[in-house]
């Protein structure tokens, strides 16, 4: 049974979810013990049998939980208490805002108990003031964390002087997060991202004076706690008696093997490391083929499409490269290039790609292509294009093959639109061309929700790329901005579908075909059916999409 070297004093609503990702990265869910998940949350005693190996452990446990002869690194985060006291309430009172369907279920049941104990949804200071246990969670809490001997500002003094501890303020996580990295020698690693509400939940308690009021009256010690690491130490507390000793233990916490794999790759070197193109962890697909930014934890699916997509696709590529100011201009095209497979979660270690997928610190997206035009532009590309590279999509080859009876395809000569659009509803998954697969099934296998947007909604994109990730993104391509494909009569009339029938050396070659042209009723009824998820998807972009996993 080793000795504990890392304890995490995890204080609700304090952004020690996020701590506990980093820790999981760091060293392996297996080296991690986490009250809460490991054992009951509610245990009353320290489990030292259930701990046994683990050098690390956290969770919502006060310093007092811990045995006293017990000497690891003890870590926390401390946060504005009538905000943290604001976050709790929402958090009991809203399961709505929950991202994940089985919070929110967990959410709803712990507000029925809250309910019954007298907390009002509709009227904090009402609660408060009605429920005790309500009252007991928001009243100098942090202090009651960091001492062990009562929730005052003295006995927290006493318990830094005795113990070694590394402070941090959610005002400046950040600063936390890269000083205990460089206590614990990990690699330069991007925090994950704090949770955030869907909106602005605090505006209305913080304009209520008398909770207000009544919150700064509940906690006079934790506000004192807060003033003097904020003030008196910039934010961040750092106060280790030994440090060579505790460098000496320390070395002993098991650093994930291959963590270096966790560190973003520098783009610039991208081109000349090669490693990647030999490892494929064997993830399956569609999870195989999502790409991932760990520096500003972002991931999102590839979606073969039309051409806006793929710019769009590059330029947030190019966007990423900029960003970190490793690579620009023409002499880094081979990076770029190399970007698209380097940055796949395919080439990432297997037990990193798995964390990647359920770790809901990242932000999550998907572009979507109106089904109706995408469909029409495969077409275009595939036939009335120059783009002689869908010949050699084997599977394209196949369906056109099928179509003109022929062993090898004639592109050339082509197909009719219909003749395209009746193989392909025939095809069963596993036999489309991804450019024509329903653009849903690249959203399966992800637990977490994706953020789905249109090509006409890339500003809010922009907006939440920047506010989400930290990363500038500038969607003024001409080429990414124009307006989808004319479908050309008005929804909800009639589609003439006069090309539906041609061959492409028959359609005009003078001018753009709108979609109209080459569908008519009968065919946009067919393509709507078969595409009936997809058109969901799109109608509902700018939402989130809970992805059915099974």
């Amino acid at each position: 049974m080793s000795q504990l070297e890392l304890a995490f004093l995890h204080i609700p609503k304090t952004a020690g979810t996020s701590q506990h990702q980093s820790f999981n990265r760091m060293y392996g869910k297996d080296n991690v013990f986490w009250f809460g998940n490991d054992c009951p949350g509610n245990i009353k005693h320290y489990p030292e049998k259930l701990v046994g190996a683990s050098a690390l452990v956290g969770g919502h446990k006060p310093l007092s939980f811990y045995p006293a002869h017990y000497w690891p690194l003890f870590c926390t985060v401390l946060r504005d208490p009538v905000m943290r006291a604001i976050s709790l309430f929402t958090y009991f009172t809203k399961p709505e805002l929950a991202r994940l369907q089985p919070e929110r279920k967990a959410r709803e049941r712990q507000l029925q108990n809250m309910l019954r104990q007298g907390v009002d949804p509709d009227s904090m200071l009402n609660s408060l003031t009605r429920c005790e246990s309500f009252r007991k969670l928001v009243s100098n809490v942090q202090c009651a964390y960091l001492s062990r001997s009562g929730a005052s500002f003295e006995s927290v003094l006493s318990s830094l002087m005795r113990h070694d501890f590394v402070v941090g303020t959610l005002d400046n996580y950040d600063d936390f997060h890269q000083a205990l990295g460089q206590i614990l020698g990990w690699p330069a690693t991007k925090p994950g991202l704090i949770n955030r509400s869907r909106d602005n939940y605090a505006e209305d308690y913080l304009a209520d004076t008398d909770l207000i009021s009544m919150l700064q009256a509940l906690n006079t010690q934790d506000i004192k706690l807060l003033d003097y690491v904020a003030g008196e130490h910039n934010g961040l507390l750092v106060n280790i008696k030994n440090r060579q000793e505790r460098d000496r233990r320390l070395a002993r916490l098991p650093l994930r093997p291959g963590s270096d794999d966790n560190r973003p790759h520098p783009w610039a070197t991208i081109a000349q490391n090669a490693s990647f193109r030999e490892r494929h962890n064997k993830l399956p697909w569609p999870l195989s083929d999502i790409k991932v930014c760990e520096l500003h934890r972002i991931f999102y699916p590839i979606i073969p499409g039309a051409a806006r997509s793929k710019a769009l696709n590059r330029l947030l590529d190019q966007s990423i490269m900029e960003h970190d100011n490793e690579a620009s201009g023409s002499e880094n095209q081979n990076a770029l290039e190399d970007l698209n497979a380097a940055h796949m979660l395919r080439h990432k270690p297997l037990s990193t790609a798995r964390e990647i997928t359920t770790d809901d610190s990242y932000f999550q997206f998907a572009l979507l292509d109106d089904p109706i035009h995408r469909l029409v532009e495969v077409y275009t590309q595939s036939f009335l294009a120059s783009d002689s590279s869908t010949a050699s999509r084997p599977k394209l080859r196949r369906c056109v093959a099928a179509i003109q009876g022929l062993a090898n395809p004639d592109f050339n000569l082509g197909v009719t639109f219909r003749q395209f659009v009746e193989r392909i509803v025939q095809l069963k998954p596993r036999e489309q061309d991804l450019y024509c697969l329903p653009q849903h099934f690249f959203l399966k296998g992800v637990k977490n929700k994706y953020r789905l947007y249109r090509q006409d909604q890339l500003q809010k994109l922009q907006r939440d790329l920047l506010s989400c990730a930290g990363l500038s993104v500038n969607f003024s391509d001409p080429v990414i901005s124009t307006p989808p494909l004319n479908r050309g009569s008005a929804c909800g009339k009639s589609w003439p579908g006069q090309y539906a029938d041609c061959l492409p050396r028959e359609l005009p070659p003078e001018r753009p075909l709108q979609a109209s042209e080459l569908i008519n009723d009968e065919l946009r009824d067919i393509i709507s059916q078969f595409y009936k998820e997809d058109l969901d998807l799109y109608a509902s972009a700018g939402e989130d999409y809970e992805v059915n996993v099974s």
